[in-house]
């Protein structure tokens, strides 16, 4: 990503205006984001520069985010017919499965049915993480709930960890 202003090449362009995937979503992958971070230190005013190095740092990944997200690359695929469903910018690769990590829950938000979150979700049965995450994100609209709506909702919960038995009989009760 040292060269986000590249263009979009004549492969990508064709591929997102001429290629309908259908209900199969598209996530777009930007490496070497990490690099934008010295574009976005050398952007600190004078009076960032005297901050303290975690403030700078702080500071600097945000100056990169804002580069990021005004990347003439990304606007360019988010005008044409068949633009990629969200994006994703991969950074410290050099660290084991950080890239990755990144990538599989993006992946899972691209995803509309729940039965193929859950189809990937559960491949990656050693995620607990990743499992508990989707789990919640997909229930968290429930607040006040009754006993039997509990027992439900730990039931479907518990469906997301399809190696683990879930018992429901020591549901907190109110």
């Amino acid at each position: 990503m040292d060269q986000y202003h590249r263009a979009v090449l004549a492969a990508e362009e064709k591929f997102f205006d001429q290629c309908d995937t259908g209900s199969v979503p598209v996530v777009l992958v930007f490496t070497k984001c990490d690099a934008l971070l010295v574009q976005g230190m050398a952007a600190l005013t004078d009076e960032e520069k005297q901050l303290p190095q975690v403030v700078r740092v702080t500071k600097g990944q945000h100056n990169a985010n804002i580069l990021l997200r005004e990347n003439p690359t990304w606007e360019k695929v988010q005008r044409m017919k068949y633009p990629p469903k969200i994006y994703v910018e991969l950074k410290d690769l050099h660290q084991s499965d950080e890239g990755c990590k990144h990538l599989l829950e993006k992946t899972v938000v691209a995803l509309d049915e729940e039965a193929l979150q859950m189809l990937l979700v559960t491949t990656q049965c050693t995620n607990m993480i990743l499992c508990i995450k989707c789990a919640l994100q997909r229930y968290k609209k429930h607040e006040s709930l009754t006993n039997s709506e509990q027992q439900r909702l730990v039931e479907a919960i518990g469906s997301w960890f399809p190696n683990v038995e879930v018992c429901t009989e020591y549901v907190y009760t109110v």
